[in-house]
């Protein structure tokens, strides 16, 4: 096979490779609220697991303008059944007693600064309970293997920049709009 046909094909398996990885781990989003103009900043579920010996557990979240002090979590484990509890156990500290939004989805409520300890933890382990059973994962830069470590930091800093008015987390997508092609009728 030609060099030139190898570097062609291995260039393709490259961006398959990417394009998988950014399915299996979505990074953060920040969408603007059609009804009424504010924005969400929004981290699509991901392992919260360090490795297959855990039990499997995934953590997404999501902010909002509108409710600025609360980070909502949509929490995931292996099998059926709705979650009836989550808590943390960020470097010793407890968090628990967090507001259940709709366990039949795994959404629960958290404060901000509660949310920003478990973000700059060193070690966080995350209890998920069902009727009969509870089962523990762990994450934070001591449990490298968890997917959810690099979206917990880029979640934080979209959040902060959305915080703070300086900067607008938007531009991006306003572009991508308006380079579009309109739709052919």
């Amino acid at each position: 096979m030609p060099k030139r046909y190898l570097g062609a094909l291995l260039a393709l398996l490259l961006s398959a490779c990417a394009s998988m990885n950014n399915a299996l781990h979505p990074s953060t989003q920040v969408v603007k609220d059609d009804f009424d103009g504010s924005l969400v900043v929004r981290q699509q579920p991901v392992s919260a697991a360090n490795g297959v010996r855990e039990p499997w557990h995934t953590l997404g979240f999501e902010w909002s303008q509108k409710h600025p002090d609360t980070v909502y979590l949509t929490v995931g484990a292996n099998g059926a059944g709705n979650i009836s509890e989550v808590a943390f156990n960020a470097d010793g500290r407890i968090y628990d007693n967090l507001k259940v939004v709709n366990s039949a989805s795994g959404r629960f409520a958290m404060p901000w600064s509660s949310f920003l300890a478990l973000a700059e933890a060193g070690s966080v382990k995350m209890k998920v309970a069902r009727l009969d059973e509870a089962t523990v994962s762990s994450f934070g830069p001591k449990h490298p293997g968890a997917a959810v470590n690099p979206r917990l930091s880029s979640f934080v800093t979209t959040v902060r920049e959305v915080r703070s008015g300086n900067k607008n987390p938007l531009a991006k997508l306003d572009k991508k709009k308006k380079d579009a092609k309109p739709a052919k009728k």
